[in-house]
């Protein structure tokens, strides 16, 4: 789901808020700050610069709704399950504060970053035949710090980048039947009671974490070619991690008869690469190509014992584990075109993989999700971008983006005690369209670069599966569809020439 500046005509642009009222075209369109993805490009700089950039983003979930039946062996409906986003939107903060500047023969950059996401998910279920409501909550709160070197090295350019985080996490669902009759609190047992609410979009937890991060790059130029390749990681400190899970079974509302309050670590680490290559054809035409790879980690664990009525004392144990693969590949064309500014076409190919296991031990009994969900996706993007220059002083820019997926798998599959219960398969598309628009104005030693953005995202996925309750199997049907607009806009500033 997921920046920065140029040089044209001798000209600083700001920081990132040139290539937002773009559409973020990275790779595609050349900038300044393009040493955020490949450290060696910090090199280039020159003076003392200090930036200062904030974006904000308003998600508006039009959909999240879910519906599940299953049928016995005469075809009759046994068993249905039905959620209905009716008040679901979330905010979006992303900032950042740094300044470059030399330091001995290369240059050093200091960069500070806080993100912010506050997400409220409230909707209308039915479960078991009984009409409910679900409330759910996603927030994160995220600090870096990280420090960039760059130094030209004989016919190259070599750079560094290292960094810390702070990463606090949370999800959570509350579910209710309007009769008040049953409560839940984080439902960890989906096979067996669909509660609505997080299934099938979310799995509840509460982490806060350390990582440690770092990347390195180098930069060479052979002839007409530009050449910039990174690789980059970073490792989860378990030791310094905390992750709760919190789960209520009550019955009625009010009387907690089933209580856990499991205490454990994070651990995890990810590895990528970034290949850009560009082919400068003569003065205003530009072929860059880029190939990037990325694959993530990331393990929830915890223990901790009932203090229910009915399973006080009572061990439970559980674990969340998250990995995702991608892959992006392609290229296009950057074309300065004399009386019309500058204009850029990109084509990639996207691949998306992501897997969630959801392991929890109900005091004995052991519920193994292994796909909660496994999803894989092939996926096409397009971007187009363009700027004109109106005076030495004032740019304006925009940008189109399009990306059409077809999911080609959204599965889920369950054991309880070694034996799979469930099973079921998806697939269909995800697709999505935004705009953007931004401007450049000069002012002698300071830069501002306002921008808007705006946008439509829809995934929709339907398939069918089995459930086997022992006494022969149950055939199912299963639909997903989140659909969602957005709209946000920022500020970059850069003083410094």
């Amino acid at each position: 789901m997921f920046f920065v500046v140029m040089t044209l005509a001798g000209i600083s642009y700001a920081w990132q808020g040139r290539m937002a009222g773009m559409g973020k075209p990275l790779g595609l369109i050349g900038d300044e700050s393009d040493f955020l993805i490949h450290p060696a490009k910090i090199v280039s700089g020159e003076g003392v610069k200090y930036y200062l950039d904030y974006q904000f983003t308003y998600t508006d979930l039009i959909h999240m709704d879910s519906n599940l039946n299953w049928y016995n062996g005469k075809g009759e409906l046994e068993e249905s399950y039905h959620n209905n986003a009716t008040s679901a939107h979330q905010y979006d903060h992303n900032s950042l504060l740094g300044a470059a500047f030399p330091l001995c023969k290369g240059r050093l950059g200091v960069f500070f970053t806080y993100d912010k996401k506050v997400g409220n998910f409230d909707g209308d279920t039915e479960y078991y035949g009984e009409p409910g409501q679900f409330d759910t909550d996603s927030d994160l709160d995220n600090y870096a710090l990280k420090f960039i070197y760059g130094l030209p090295l004989k016919s190259m350019d070599l750079g560094l980048e290292l960094g810390f985080a702070y990463r606090s996490e949370e999800q959570k669902e509350w579910y209710q039947e309007n009769d008040l009759d049953l409560g839940v609190k984080n439902n960890v047992w989906p096979w067996d009671y669909f509660d609505g609410g997080f299934f099938p979009f979310m799995i509840p937890y509460d982490s806060s974490y350390w990582e440690m991060f770092w990347k390195a790059g180098v930069g060479k130029k052979l002839n007409a070619v530009d050449i910039n390749w990174s690789v980059q990681g970073g490792y989860i400190l378990s030791s310094d991690s905390d992750n709760q899970y919190e789960n209520k079974w009550q019955t009625p509302v009010g009387d907690p008869d089933y209580q856990a309050n499991a205490k454990g670590d994070v651990r995890g680490y990810r590895i990528g690469s970034d290949l850009w290559i560009r082919h400068q054809v003569n003065d205003g035409l530009s072929l860059p190509f880029l190939v990037s790879v990325e694959y993530t980690k990331k393990d929830r664990d915890g223990d901790g014992y009932g203090t229910g009525y009915s399973d006080g004392g009572s061990l439970y144990q559980y674990e969340h584990i998250t990995r995702t693969f991608e892959v992006k590949a392609g290229g296009g064309v950057e074309k300065e075109v004399k009386g019309c500014g500058r204009v850029g076409a990109g084509l990639y190919y996207n691949y998306l993989q992501s897997r969630d296991d959801l392991w929890f031990d109900d005091y004995g009994t052991i519920y193994n999700n292994t796909r909660f969900p496994s999803n894989k996706e092939h996926r096409l993007v397009l971007n187009l971008t363009g700027e004109q220059e109106v005076s030495p002083d004032f740019t304006l820019r925009g940008g189109l983006d399009f990306f059409y997926g077809w999911v080609v798998s959204d599965d889920y599959k369950a054991y309880i005690d070694n034996t799979e219960l469930a099973s079921i398969s998806l697939d269909g598309r995800n697709w999505g369209i935004g705009a953007s628009l931004g401007a450049t104005k000069k002012f002698s030693c300071l830069t501002l670069e306002p921008f808007l953005k705006a946008g439509y995202r829809e995934f929709d996925v339907n398939g069918h599966g089995s459930w086997d309750w022992g006494t022969g199997d149950y055939r199912g049907n299963m639909d997903k569809l989140k659909a969602e607009w957005f709209l946000g806009g920022g500020l970059s500033v850069l003083f410094g020439k």
